[in-house]
């Protein structure tokens, strides 16, 4: 019983950190192109 618990907590987390990576490399692209935006309006 204890092990299902880490499992589903292992997995959350690892979802967690996938789901944190992602929204990591779409700011960032996104910063970029507002960045190149500006930069080209400028």
């Amino acid at each position: 019983m204890h092990s299902d618990v880490v499992a589903v907590g292992d997995g959350m987390m690892s979802s967690l950190g996938s789901l944190c990576e992602i929204a990591m490399e779409t700011c960032s692209s996104l910063y970029l192109e507002s960045r190149l935006s500006c930069a080209e309006k400028g």
